[in-house]
């Protein structure tokens, strides 16, 4: 069992004595429990599903699959961020998914909501939902990162949304120029049903 230090760790490992190494790692404040019929998912009274730690989408489960495809199809997501006096400001974003427990948002220089992560990183991020179902809610950190390429040097990005920033009437150069802020969201929750 040595070694073991990551939740994919303790899913290549296949065990739940590999999982519970993982677990008593962690500070009490970050553990979830178990649920044997979940995989490493703890299920919340209101039948949701929540991973706290190692942001782990595992696609092989049907959650983690829909979960990937939001986040590489979907091109409107909230962000949702806390004002001066700690009401929540939502925000309908681009972004795109680097892998992982990473997303990229860019902003203009004068967004309120650079100004409220400053403040407070500590930001949620979810998808629109069809009448109720197909939820995935995200928590995170969100960083800015002056050193993030601009947009439109991110073949990704230009491919996802160039179609709609033509119909802005701009470039993707111009977009760039507009929206020169990179924000990195760190994702450490996730939350849906």
């Amino acid at each position: 069992m040595r070694g073991v230090g990551t939740f994919a760790d303790a899913a290549a490992l296949r065990g739940e004595a590999a999982f519970l190494v993982v677990m008593r790692s962690l500070p009490a404040r970050v553990r979830t429990v178990p649920d044997r019929r979940a995989g490493l998912w703890s299920r919340a009274k209101d039948n949701s599903r929540t991973l706290e730690v190692g942001m782990l989408i595992d696609e092989t489960n049907p959650f983690g699959a829909r979960v990937a495809e939001r986040l590489r199809t979907d091109v409107v997501a909230w962000l949702t961020v806390s004002g001066r006096d700690g009401t929540p400001h939502p925000n309908p974003i681009w972004f795109l998914w680097e892998g992982g427990d990473s997303v990229l948002v860019y902003n203009r220089r004068d967004a309120q909501r650079l100004r409220a992560i400053e403040r407070n990183p500590r930001v949620a991020l979810h998808f629109d939902s069809d009448k109720g179902s197909d939820v995935v809610i995200f928590q995170g950190l969100a960083a800015i990162e002056p050193d993030a390429p601009s947009c439109d040097a991110l073949p990704e990005y230009v491919a996802r949304y160039g179609a709609r920033i033509a119909r802005m009437k701009l470039t993707p150069a111009a977009f760039a120029y507009a929206y020169p802020v990179a924000t990195r969201i760190k994702l450490t929750k996730l939350r849906g049903f």
